[in-house]
């Protein structure tokens, strides 16, 4: 009877030889090793990371530069333990060392033997699919044209087998590497001999295999954003695929360059001729509303009460955040999902407007709650409150549309003692949410999935960071309706324009505040104040909103800021009108977003909530 761990001596001694380059004694070693008696028990095939690192010194070059596909997860091939898979580990073993040493042709006879005949190693049982699909890419590692036969054939046996499509995907892309590297045609001439057609065939099928078991999976483009690494690394290989097929095109001489390039230029052509109209449209919008804004900028100027220095994070100011508190999943440089490491100007950005909101935060706690004060303790790692006659356990904030958790989970992080809660109608981001909340271990944050109008729970300050159209006036008006102290950066109001026009309610919002109709839901009335209805018609209020996101001529371009400023007014006006007091700022820097505008208001002492203000049942 065999000992198991002779065997496995054997394998590791003969591995040892190829690396050395002494390729006859690990050939004697491996059959000596095939000899003896087989044993069921476990052991594990080779990797192909071992089989580049025996092959380094005889091709005289690192292995792992070589671009070939990676070893695929297939499920379809027999258990590691098997008779079989021991044997044809180790005849893998000794046709590399046959093939590199001085017996080439006894090496291609065994490799031969192992793609072209079944296996009566066990009765009944076939080829080890595993084992194959190392063979062929060792064969696009050898690159030799009796290998890349050896490989091919490989390939076709694996796809007369059974196995998922993501697997059949990555064995078209071996064999489309195969062909690739068996033409032998000059690179600047028409392939002659069929190999890049070829080539070809199994890219596109590649290209199919995997859209499909993206379809079959339902692994699109939101659910691969959930599953993290493994999605993206999915995505970027479809990409990949797509190159490599365009490529593959061009040399055959099936895309017409000189025709894609007249489409280019004209597609650049109509698109400067649309912003050329837009512009002129704008300017004259701009030009039938200049009088209207000189008239309302006395009050404008009025309703803002522009606090100039809302966001700037005073050094003196013990509001300010202490980044070194923050864990390093939830830091704009996170590399994990949700993170920016991949974007730097973003990463400054984010950490930015992060400082802003922290600071606009703690203003408005600090009028709301005069009793209620937060001291960041940077040596201790803990947030601690002084309060006076407040639970500050059922302290509650809500981040409306909160994506992810990037612009409310690192505040979370500095006020365990205060309950946070993310509100998002996205299923992948709320996914995404929720693992960022485990990973950051973050015991204070809950993660509500669901349309903003919906949400049940009664809560003492909302946030609305960069919610497009009438999200944030969605945001506003639960905050009123709760009697609840608002921070918001409103973000696209042209988006609103849809909202008036009578189109669907869901078309003018981003889908992270709505995911559909809500049976019952309210319907939001504009201009959003009385003092604005009073001053204003409807289809005025529209043009105003069309001029907000301008980005037109000078003349546009100032008519768009002093409409943008009139629609925060209006904003500011409503909580107003409802007993709250109001102030708007910028964030600081302003470089922080190009949408920089911040809201702030909180209820006064004599606040009540009102009944229907501003809202159309």
């Amino acid at each position: 009877m065999l000992d198991r761990g002779s065997l496995i001596a054997a394998q590791k001694q003969g591995r040892t030889l190829l690396r050395n380059g002494e390729y006859r004694a690990a050939a004697v070693v491996f059959e000596a090793a095939l000899a003896l008696p087989r044993l069921p028990g476990p052991t594990t095939l080779p990797n192909i990371d071992d089989l580049r690192e025996d092959l380094t010194t005889t091709l005289g070059h690192e292995m792992s530069s070589v671009p070939v596909p990676r070893q695929c997860p297939l499920q379809w091939f027999p258990e590691e333990g098997s008779d079989e898979t021991v044997v044809l580990s180790t005849r893998l073993l000794l046709a590399i060392a046959l093939h590199r040493g001085d017996a080439p042709r006894q090496g291609l006879v065994i490799m031969q033997e192992l793609v072209a005949e079944p296996s009566t190693l066990i009765p009944g049982s076939g080829l080890h699919s595993k084992a194959l699909l190392q063979l062929a890419e060792l064969c696009l590692l050898l690159g030799q044209p009796d290998d890349l036969a050896i490989g091919l054939a490989t390939c076709r046996q694996l796809l007369q087998s059974t196995c998922g499509a993501w697997d059949v995907g990555q064995v078209y892309d071996l064999e489309a590497a195969l062909q690739i590297a068996n033409c032998k045609c000059d690179a600047n001439a028409q392939c002659l001999c069929g190999s890049l057609e070829q080539a070809r065939v199994a890219t596109t099928a590649a290209i199919g295999a995997c859209s499909e078991a993206a379809a079959i999976a339902d692994i699109g483009q939101k659910r691969n954003r959930a599953l993290g690494m493994r999605g993206k690394a999915q995505r970027q290989g479809q990409e990949k695929r797509e190159l490599s097929l365009r490529q593959l095109q061009i040399r055959l001489g099936l895309v017409d360059l000189h025709a894609e390039s007249e489409a280019a230029a004209a597609a650049v052509e109509r698109k400067l001729r649309n912003q050329r109209h837009r512009i002129r449209r704008q300017d004259r919008a701009a030009a039938c509303l200049n009088d209207l804004l000189s008239e309302l900028a006395p009050d404008i100027e009025q309703k803002r009460h522009v606090l100039a220095n809302l966001c700037n994070p005073d050094i003196s100011l013990e509001e300010r955040m202490d980044w070194g508190l923050v864990p390093a999943a939830l830091q704009p440089n996170s590399s994990d999902a949700g993170g920016l490491a991949h974007d730097s100007h973003r990463m400054d950005r984010k950490r930015w407007q992060l400082e802003s909101i922290f600071v606009a935060l703690a203003h408005v706690l600090g009028h709301r709650y005069p009793c209620q004060t937060i001291v960041l303790d940077s040596a201790g790692g803990d947030v601690k409150h002084s309060v006076n006659g407040y639970d500050h356990k059922a302290f509650h904030i809500v981040d409306f549309g909160s994506g992810s958790g990037n612009s409310v989970l690192a505040i979370a992080a500095l006020l365990p003692d205060f309950h946070v809660t993310l509100v998002e109608a996205s299923e992948t981001d709320v996914n995404i949410s929720r693992r960022r909340v485990v990973d950051a271990g973050l015991r204070n944050v809950s993660v509500w999935h669901g349309d903003l109008e919906l949400f049940p729970e009664a809560f003492d300050v909302g946030l609305a960071t960069h919610l497009c159209g009438e999200g944030t006036d969605l945001a506003q008006a639960k905050c009123i309706a709760q009697g609840a102290a608002f921070v918001m950066i409103p973000c696209c109001l042209g988006g609103i324009k849809h909202l008036l026009q009578g189109h669907s309610r869901n078309q003018g919002v981003s889908p992270n505040i709505r995911s559909g109709l809500p049976e019952g839901g309210a319907q939001l009335q504009y201009p959003r104040s009385s003092w604005l209805r009073q001053r204003l018609k409807v289809s005025e209020y529209l043009q105003l909103v069309r001029l907000c996101d301008c980005n037109g001529s000078d003349a546009a371009g100032g008519a768009a800021a002093a409409s943008k400023q009139l629609l925060d007014a209006d904003r500011l006006a409503l909580a107003a009108e409802a007993g709250y007091e109001t102030y708007c700022g910028k964030l600081w820097p302003e470089e922080a977003s190009k949408k920089n505008d911040v809201l702030i208001g909180w209820p006064r002492n004599n606040h009540t909530i009102p009944v229907g203000d501003g809202i159309v049942a």
